[in-house]
């Protein structure tokens, strides 16, 4: 199907393969074999899984256009957050060299519970901080969806002014490409 979209849309370069806003990802034997044979989390199998739909997607637009670049990206959302690494020597090391993301794979961010009123090196924050370094450990493709939105006031602003500027230039040291904001869009240049 998405070789079939991008041979209809030409001018289409990047996809975005996500699960369902929700905890539930697959726990057939399968996943749960593929989880053991790799040593690695749900996030590793959406990995594995996210290279092999680029590769193949890839290689048969190619055949058709050799010259086209496509971009996929991943989320790493809820029950798939959690980079699939390890800490070894005070290193973050990836389970299998197969969950460490392909070059035309990004990997999308959405740290729900982060506390936006607070620096991302603050301690209420440290999850979040440490997921983005686990997710830098294996790429420096890597975008956030931000909540920056007050969902429990809409009427009123965040207290974060104060920080967000600091936690952007944080991000961008830490490879993260793109920002989507539930209040702003920002797009860092190289």
């Amino acid at each position: 199907v998405l070789v079939e979209w991008f041979i209809k849309y030409p001018n289409a370069n990047f996809v975005h393969l996500g699960h369902q806003d929700n905890q539930y990802l697959c726990d057939c034997q399968n996943c749960t074999d593929m989880k053991t044979e790799y040593n690695t989390n749900n996030s590793g199998l959406l990995v594995i899984f996210t290279n092999r739909v680029a590769r193949k997607v890839s290689s048969e637009i190619q055949k058709i256009t050799p010259n086209r670049q496509l971009t996929f990206e991943m989320f790493a959302y809820l029950a798939s957050a959690r980079a699939p690494v390890n800490v070894e020597n005070n290193k973050y090391v990836p389970h299998h060299p197969e969950v460490v993301p392909d070059d035309n794979v990004v990997i999308q961010i959405a740290p729900l519970g982060m506390n936006i009123t607070e620096k991302i090196t603050h301690e209420s924050n440290k999850q979040f901080y440490n997921d983005i370094l686990g997710w830098n450990s294996l790429t420096e493709n890597i975008s956030l969806w931000l909540y920056n939105t007050n969902f429990y006031w809409l009427l009123f602003n965040h207290k974060n002014w104060d920080n967000i500027t600091e936690d952007f230039r944080l991000y961008s040291s830490l490879g993260v490409n793109d920002i989507f904001s539930q209040n702003l869009v920002h797009r860092f240049s190289a």
